[in-house]
């Protein structure tokens, strides 16, 4: 374990920014009680106030992620709380750092290696018999493959993830896989089944008051596959209903899925 220790102990020192005073910073901190593990030190606060803090390290990873879009330093975050989390012996923390990890690992072309890490991510959700962590996993393993330009494959755990969350009354959960699988169809010109996906939406029930980059997704793929399809009529009834949801909510982010009218046919 010691070994384990120390690399740890020295990613979190070159990760650290500005100059603090020793034995004060956060990641001071963080090494000191991840040292106590390694000599079975630790008492239930101190492994309270361990989580607490690699909680903060992670966070500051997804935010890099979903604010800047700067997957590099995102998973230098990932990889810190990973290894805090693995000599914690945290499982499910574990498996769901892997997950986001091969997420960031797909989005910079790394695959063989995003691949891998969701693989053991779906291997320690199965070992808790968390199915909901399966299905997360899919869903990354899915825009790993699209990222891959492997469009049946991203379909095949699309699917997969989709069907898992129709068992949940997960409406939110339910509509972010489907427009996954939506935005996969609608990629691979199989319009008539993106439609489909575009029709079971609509009447998902409480569809209109989700918050968050869903229902902007749903308006932005409808109205970009209505376009396809030629029908003026529907296409400016969700660019409208796409605008106005901006507006309504204040959200300066766009939908993810606006890239696809640059790179559409």
């Amino acid at each position: 374990m010691k070994p384990f220790i120390v690399l740890i102990s020295c990613i979190i020192s070159f990760s650290s920014f500005g100059q603090q005073v020793p034995g004060t910073s956060p990641s001071d901190r963080v090494t000191l009680l991840v040292d106590k593990i390694s000599s079975n030190t630790i008492t239930e606060n101190e492994r309270k106030e361990l989580k607490k803090l690699t909680y903060g390290i992670q966070n500051k990873g997804l935010m890099l992620d979903h604010i800047r879009s700067d997957y590099s330093n995102s998973l230098v975050k990932t990889d810190e709380a990973l290894l805090i989390w693995i000599a914690m012996a945290d499982t499910l923390n574990e498996a769901n750092n892997r997950k986001f990890k091969g997420y960031l690992l797909g989005r910079l072309g790394r695959f063989p290696e995003a691949k891998r890490e969701i693989d053991v991510a779906i291997k320690l959700f199965q070992i808790k018999n968390k199915k909901w962590g399966v299905a997360v996993s899919h869903f990354n393993l899915s825009r790993v493959y699209e990222y891959e330009h492997k469009l049946d494959s991203a379909l095949y755990f699309a699917d997969l993830a989709v069907n898992y969350w129709k068992t949940t009354t997960d409406t939110f959960r339910i509509l972010g896989n489907s427009n996954q699988l939506f935005n996969l169809y609608y990629q691979s010109e199989q319009y008539v089944k993106a439609e489909e996906i575009q029709k079971e939406c609509e009447m998902f029930p409480k569809i209109r008051t989700l918050n968050g980059t869903g229902l902007l997704d749903f308006y932005y793929l409808s109205h970009l596959l209505y376009g396809k399809m030629e029908n003026a009529m529907l296409a400016e009834k969700y660019k409208k209903l796409y605008k106005d949801e901006l507006k309504s909510s204040g959200s300066k982010r766009k939908s993810k899925f606006e890239e696809l009218a640059t790179h559409s046919k």
